[in-house]
């Protein structure tokens, strides 16, 4: 049975915990597609036969194959704690990671307090 990768995510968090394990951080082509149609929607244009919009064709195609190559290593089930994964909508996100723009990661995974991250670095020790 094949599994398709939007078929992995119900929602745009878990769309996002998918996308991050398939993309490297700072990963501009992937960026660009969320930023353009949403995570949802970019699980499914990774695996369309279309080129994606708001990418160049050799860029669509480049992103869809590096895609697909890590989609085929991916052999566990993700898991979408929502204790253990941020992504920008969340309250606790750290908003300076936002000045990355372009750069800035598609969710982040936390241990521990994920309230801290949030907190100005003066309230954190204290």
């Amino acid at each position: 049975m094949t599994t398709h990768l939007s078929d992995l995510a119900s929602d745009e968090r878990s769309a996002r915990i998918v996308l991050s394990h398939l993309s490297e951080p700072g990963d501009e082509r992937t960026s660009a597609v969320v930023r353009r149609a949403g995570a949802l929607e970019a699980l499914k244009l990774a695996e369309s036969p279309l080129m994606v919009p708001g990418l160049n064709d050799a860029d669509s195609l480049l992103w869809q194959e590096q895609l697909a190559a890590k989609a085929r290593d991916l052999r566990y089930e993700i898991n979408t704690d929502p204790a253990g994964v941020l992504v920008p909508r969340d309250d606790d996100w750290p908003t300076s990671l936002n000045d990355l723009r372009a750069r800035a990661p598609l969710a982040i995974w936390v241990a521990g307090d994920a309230s801290l991250l949030s907190r100005p670095a003066y309230e954190r020790y204290w």
